[in-house]
């Protein structure tokens, strides 16, 4: 486990050691394989808050930022930058819950969402949102490519089940055991499928 040191009384310097043994590990630049990342309602992603000065300026390739201003608490932490995070062969975000439900839909739409969750699905090389039935209840309507299975249920199973063997096999590139299954032609179970995720990501 690769702690970023939030608690650092030189929160710069933390973060250039942290940047430095992210490079050390993943290459230069570094490219991890999978990130999964938590959402907040207001479309934050790690602790990249939209109006908070923890993205590089243009020009700039920094890889872990000190924030001395989150809303959240506590205001002075370490961050990954979009970047980092952006540059993941997969980036999963899982965003449970309805109260996500408003920060996903205009992060998955076209009009311009400006908000760090927006920003890293659109940077992504290839991305995954996992989202829960209250939340799906108020973002998949939004989505042009789901709404021909309004009131479907099973084309949105299908699109569900397509989505979930694209996560196998994404995760299964970067995960042993899970390889092991996807070529025997073996379904993983859920909790397989999550320890593999936790591997590919520590």
């Amino acid at each position: 486990v690769h702690r970023l040191r939030g608690e650092a009384i030189d929160l710069e310097q933390a973060a250039r050691m942290a940047a430095e043994e992210l490079i050390a590990i993943a290459g230069d630049p570094p490219r991890l394989d999978v990130v999964l990342a938590g959402a907040g309602e207001d479309g934050h992603v790690a602790s990249l808050f939209a109006g908070c000065g923890t993205g590089p300026r243009p020009g700039q390739d920094a890889l872990v930022a000190a924030v001395y201003d989150s809303p959240k608490p506590p205001p002075r932490r370490l961050t990954l930058t979009m970047p980092a995070l952006s540059g993941a062969g997969l980036v999963v975000v899982a965003a449970l819950g309805r109260s996500k439900a408003v920060a996903v839909r205009d992060a998955l739409g076209t009009g311009g969402c400006t908000t760090p969750l927006a920003e890293l699905l659109r940077r992504a090389k290839a991305s995954l949102v996992l989202i829960d039935r209250e939340a799906a209840r108020r973002t998949l309507k939004k989505k042009r490519d789901l709404l021909r299975c309004e009131g479907d249920l099973a084309c949105l199973v299908k699109l569900g089940k397509a989505a979930r063997a694209d996560l196998v096999e994404t995760v299964a590139e970067v995960d042993e055991e899970l390889m092991d299954l996807f070529l025997g032609e073996q379904e993983p179970t859920v909790e397989q499928l999550k320890a593999g995720i936790r591997r590919a990501t520590l």
